[in-house]
């Protein structure tokens, strides 16, 4: 099974209340839930993998060595502090901010990534599904 691909975002559950429980404002909140992004995840070698995300507002790319702190920002800005460590076919990033702390779990298949964001601090959870790209 190998991680690397591209994928392209199908469905969400319980997005809305993830992105609440995070404080996220009711505008952009309803803007995210409603888009469809595209996830790039390459690997980079030596345990560095890069993540790029495309939405309609904004492209967020991320270039990471597995177990290493690094830096990074939600869309609201606010600065996190991240590790992403992987566990079989799946990347798992901690990640620690003002708004608290969230685990994300990026699990992929043949067919596609499901990727679940947990708010620890109210333990409310969402999934979002994407199908794995493939050209012909």
């Amino acid at each position: 099974m190998t991680i690397p691909g591209v994928y392209r975002h199908e469905s969400s559950e319980n997005l809305d209340a993830f992105f609440s429980a995070v404080g996220v404002p009711w505008v952009p909140r309803k803007i995210m839930c409603n888009s469809h992004p595209c996830v790039e995840v390459t690997d980079e070698g030596e345990d560095s993998f890069r993540i790029k995300t495309v939405t309609m507002l904004k492209t967020l790319d991320r270039k990471f060595k597995l177990g290493e702190k690094f830096e990074d920002s939600l869309m609201s800005g606010d600065k996190t502090e991240n590790v992403i460590r992987r566990e079989g076919d799946s990347l798992i990033q901690e990640q620690d901010s003002v708004k608290g702390k969230i685990v994300i779990t990026r699990a992929f298949t043949e067919a596609g990534m499901d990727m679940t964001l947990e708010h620890k601090d109210s333990g409310v959870k969402a999934t979002r599904h994407f199908r794995r790209r493939t050209t012909a």
